[in-house]
């Protein structure tokens, strides 16, 4: 059954970023996921990094087994959770020190990821499949944006979420709360609820589709070691909807890895590659068509995020392409049949104009 974390940082018991919490757990619950909750301030947690944590490349030694038990418990369960929800309140465009703390001395390398040179790229060590972020706030959306440029979610969609392996990120602002009345915070309470049952639903379907393709055996997470896939098995993937090709992605990705340790260089020139391709879609997609720059972005970033497999972009090129296509042959369409209908009145108003010119004549006679 999939697990959810879910992490609070509030340093009043009962607060309304409590309250958030508990919907968000509620919500994880409903939709039948195992929810491993913590309130740090209530638990004592040491948001204090030692000095052995503080390395950025290597895992500290006994970072699973030795140390503080609570911190273990909180690395442990975050290894096997496949949703994380961190709620929190922003204060100075960050989140509490508590929170900071937590990411300090959980998020670290052989728990979360691997970073094998300290200027290249980190590899996701989890199972993780979506991030679920929720703030409170006293700032106007107008101001954060404008003014302060919205930190929190450069931090926790640009800068986490990267070293997490890219989640699917959802993030709630609630504001303001310190003015709102009771009606507001129930339909926030409503809102974070609903959002969390869905996400709840969708790992759920998930972990339904892989435990279903993979004949009841236990797929392997980004850190385990398996026998690379043969190659052929990608070409299913070209004829499977979205969902299924970002599962069978991941898992791609999670075997490659594992078979080339030393692919770092060329991670970095196909993430390049498809850096310039999406820059080529954006250039080439309709600014006012925004879905259809979406899909195709979509699927693009998700070819990158897999080492940029050849086949995924082809796929993604060849979606584009027919994306296109249909869109062309439906204005060529409609100008078909703009032109008919021209004809037709032009024809109608030739009619009439001689119908009335043989009446004329008839009456001069």
């Amino acid at each position: 059954m999939p697990r959810a974390l879910v992490v609070v940082a509030h340093p009043r018991p009962g607060s309304f970023t409590h309250a958030l919490a508990e919907a968000v757990a509620d919500g994880f619950a409903a939709a039948g996921l195992d929810v491993d909750a913590h309130d740090l301030y209530a638990e004592g947690f040491d948001p204090l990094l030692t000095a052995a944590e503080a390395d950025t490349t290597r895992p500290p030694a006994g970072h699973l087994a030795d140390g503080d038990d609570l911190v273990l418990r909180h690395r442990s369960e975050l290894a096997s959770a496949d949703v994380l929800a961190v709620v929190h309140p922003n204060w100075w465009g960050k989140p509490p020190a508590m929170m900071a703390g937590w990411m300090d001395r959980v998020l670290i390398p052989g728990v979360a990821y691997t970073l094998d040179d300290p200027a290249g790229a980190p590899t996701s060590l989890l199972p993780l499949r979506a991030l679920y972020v929720v703030n409170t706030s006293d700032t106007p959306a107008d101001r954060e944006h404008d003014l302060f440029g919205d930190p929190l979610q450069s931090i926790w969609a640009r800068c986490v979420g990267h070293y997490l392996g890219e989640p699917h990120t959802e993030r709630r602002v609630l504001r303001t709360v310190t003015d709102s009345d009771a009606d507001a915070r129930r339909q926030w309470l409503a809102d974070v609820t609903a959002d969390a049952h869905r996400i709840g639903l969708a790992a759920q379907r998930r972990a339904e589709w892989r435990s279903a393709t993979s004949g009841g055996r236990a797929l392997p997470h980004r850190g385990a070691r398996c026998a690379p896939r043969p190659r052929l098995l990608l070409l299913p993937l070209l004829h499977e909807p979205l969902g299924h090709l970002v599962e069978q992605g991941t898992d791609l990705r999670r075997r490659h890895r594992v078979a080339h340790p030393g692919a770092g260089e060329r991670r970095v020139r196909h993430a390049q590659a498809a850096r310039d391709l999406i820059a080529r879609v954006r250039a080439l997609t309709p600014q006012r068509d925004e879905p259809l720059r979406r899909s195709i972005l979509h699927r693009l970033q998700l070819g990158a995020r897999d080492r940029v497999r050849p086949e995924l972009l082809r796929c993604g090129r060849q979606e584009h392409a027919q994306l296109l296509g249909r869109r062309l042959r439906a204005q060529q369409l409609l100008f078909l049949r703009l032109r008919l209908l021209a004809a037709v009145f032009a024809g109608l108003v030739g009619h009439a104009s001689s119908v009335g010119d043989g009446g004329a004549r008839a009456a001069r006679r």
